[in-house]
């Protein structure tokens, strides 16, 4: 017969027999944590939620599925994840991961559009079919949609050649973001700009061109309306003295723009009207439009007028025997084109139009036997 004592010990023996034996069982075990972006948001801007789930457990998750019930004040915009698949069923997002292994990982991403000014609170769970899984909570403020920032720019500018202009530009935001930017983005070649004070002189090379110059601001918030632009043209005119003469022309002769038509500054009897007309120098007594000489054949029938011509002038001759000549009298030729010259030639010269009392000039001999000529000078 056994003792006591050795039936106690094959007693244990059984039992840590039987502990051996147990199978360990593999469990998965699911985590969750979500942030959403940017905070605060704005209503009618994108929030955007980031759910990462990780299975720290050492089995497979089986049938994970990440479910986020939106809350009054989010608005569906999109979602996609790093596996499986979602639906949205009025609201809520059911995202079907499949299986996630040992140390797996998934990720989900949700747009929504914040629709209220205030706090919103967004939950989101993850469970699967052998892990309960876990719930996150995420909360966001939400403020009034953004307000572009406003740019003050004056103009727009009418700037005469050789002058100067000056102003100063300025931007302000209605909802007082901390940090505004403003950025001259294109400005005519020797403009400036300080952050503030815009400045520009027309030079000659501006003279009958509109120059644009164009400002951005930003206020870094992200937003469809958070960056502006405006812009705003200095006009350098063709005449802005309106003088009749071109201010290109009177800058390149007087590097002003003062000396009217009626003066006339090299004092050769031709006013700076009649110079800028007739395209002589101003400045240059010895440069004059004038007839150069009348020279007949001998025995009469064809005179010939000589005349200094410039380039881009047309020129048209006109005659009368009316002796001493009438200033009602002037005709030209019979047939125009035998009395016009268009002077395309690009440098100063002379041009010869030839009478030759013919049916398609002048018709005849001058009755008199003298006859006058002069020669009408136009910018084309």
């Amino acid at each position: 017969m056994k003792s006591r004592n050795a039936l106690l010990f094959e007693a244990a023996r059984v039992a840590v027999a039987c502990a051996i034996l147990l199978p360990s069982v593999a469990l998965a075990d699911l985590g969750i944590s979500m942030t959403g972006a940017p905070n605060p948001a704005r209503a009618g801007g994108s929030l955007t939620y980031r759910v990462a789930i990780t299975n720290s457990g050492s089995g497979t998750a089986l049938n994970a599925v990440v479910t986020d019930v939106l809350p009054a004040g989010l608005q569906f915009a999109s979602c996609t994840v790093s596996q499986g698949s979602f639906a949205n069923d009025a609201g809520t997002i059911f995202c079907n991961l499949g299986n996630l292994g040992p140390g797996g990982t998934a990720a989900v991403t949700i747009v929504t559009t914040p629709t209220a000014v205030g706090a919103v609170t967004n939950q989101a769970s993850v469970s699967a079919d052998n892990a309960a899984g876990g719930r996150v909570t995420v909360e966001t403020a939400v403020l009034a949609a953004n307000r572009a920032p406003e740019i003050a720019l004056p103009g727009p500018h009418t700037v005469l050649l050789g002058a100067s202009t000056g102003f100063v530009v300025s931007v302000t935001d209605p909802d007082h973001d901390p940090v505004v930017t403003l950025t001259n983005t294109f400005k005519p070649a020797g403009a400036t700009f300080n952050g503030a004070q815009f400045a520009w002189t027309a030079t000659r090379a501006a003279w009958n061109t509109t120059n644009w110059i164009e400002f951005v601001a930003d206020d870094h918030q992200g937003e469809a309306n958070s960056v502006v632009t405006n812009r705003v043209a200095l006009v350098v005119p063709y005449d802005g003295d309106s003088d009749g003469m071109d201010d290109g022309w009177e800058w390149d002769h007087f590097q002003k723009l003062t000396n009217g038509p009626a003066g006339d500054v090299d004092d050769d009897g031709m006013s700076n009207g009649d110079e800028y007309t007739t395209g002589t120098q101003p400045t240059n007594r010895s440069s004059a439009f004038v007839v150069m000489s009348v020279v007949s054949t001998s025995g009469g029938g064809s005179h010939q007028v000589r005349v200094a011509t410039e380039p881009g002038r047309k020129y048209t001759i006109y005659w009368q025997d009316s002796n001493p000549p009438r200033a009602d009298a002037w005709a030209p030729f019979a047939v125009p084109a035998n009395g016009v010259w268009v002077e395309n030639r690009a440098v100063s010269t002379n041009y010869v139009f030839t009478d030759n009392e013919g049916a398609g000039t002048t018709g005849g001999p001058p009755a008199s036997g003298r006859r006058f000529y002069r020669v009408k000078a136009e910018r084309q």
